[in-house]
């Protein structure tokens, strides 16, 4: 048995907030940028250095820890056309610090 399930199209969502005065607000926050130059030559640097050492994949290994809030809230949102900004929160503090560690072989 197939059902015809309806959905909202994007052009629906844009007339209803063309309508409604909805518009999309975008928290800002500490924006990091990377050095794409020091990357590209520390990846040729790291390359020799395993090659000089005699490393196989499985002996180079690379961990990092990262914090998941999960209970944050999202950077975006809608709001209606009377209010100018996002009203202010405090941002909940619940996570879980995760630790990621892979080797070069992706074996473990």
């Amino acid at each position: 048995m197939i059902v015809n399930v309806p959905h909202a199209s994007r052009g629906w969502f844009e007339k209803f907030r063309n309508r409604t005065g909805i518009h999309r607000v975008t928290r800002n926050g500490d924006a990091a940028s990377s050095d794409q130059a020091a990357a590209e030559k520390y990846v040729g640097e790291f390359d020799r250095y395993i090659k000089e050492q005699n490393l196989i994949p499985q002996q180079v290994f690379n961990c990092d820890e990262t914090r998941l809030f999960w209970k944050k809230m999202p950077s975006n949102n809608y709001i209606t056309k009377d209010e100018t900004k996002m009203p202010g929160h405090k941002p909940m503090k619940d996570r879980l610090t995760l630790l990621l560690c892979t080797n070069y072989s992706g074996g473990c």
